[in-house]
């Protein structure tokens, strides 16, 4: 199966699952527990936070 995202800003578990096969690029992970928004990327389980623009 796969893993669930953790939020990279509290540590927590998100609503999303992650499958091996999974690419996601600058994709914008709201965590509903801290209530706070990072944008990421995710290729090979690998996470990066990507640095929002301003």
């Amino acid at each position: 199966m796969g893993n669930w995202l953790i939020c990279p800003l509290c540590g927590r578990k998100t609503k999303i699952l992650i499958l091996p096969e999974t690419v996601l690029l600058h994709f914008p992970l709201y965590c509903s527990r801290c209530k706070k928004e990072v944008v990421i990327s995710v290729v090979g389980n690998k996470l990066k936070i990507e640095t929002p623009e301003a």
